[in-house]
């Protein structure tokens, strides 16, 4: 995030451009996770819509790391197949996860 980013190194002629990358509404969340969904080895139908719906302010790399626990989940259930379990249980993993990082980041402010 800019603004997390210290003044001394965002002042002029230390980078030439900067440009933003707005966060996926719901609509492109949902893609997001369906276009990932193509490279990889699933069962049954997986609730794309019910994930997008509930990853408001979700970055593309952090629908990434669903793919990547569910995948782990699969892993450890000796299966090289994600299900929709495997999909639900990693989207857990992560919403807590970044829930966790938030918490821990307001920690200390002043606010």
């Amino acid at each position: 995030r800019p603004q997390d980013i210290d003044a001394a190194l965002r002042r002029p002629g230390r980078f030439d451009w900067e440009i933003n990358f707005p966060l996926p509404n719901r609509q492109d969340r949902e893609l997001i996770l369906q276009a990932s969904a193509k490279r990889l080895t699933i069962s049954g139908n997986l609730p794309h819509a019910w994930v997008a719906q509930n990853t408001e302010a979700w970055s593309a790399a952090d629908l990434a790391a669903i793919w990547t626990e569910a995948g782990l989940l699969a892993a450890a259930d000796n299966r090289s197949v994600i299900l929709a379990e495997d999909y639900v249980g990693g989207f857990e993993l992560v919403s807590a996860q970044k829930h966790r990082t938030v918490k821990l980041s307001m920690k200390g402010s002043t606010k």
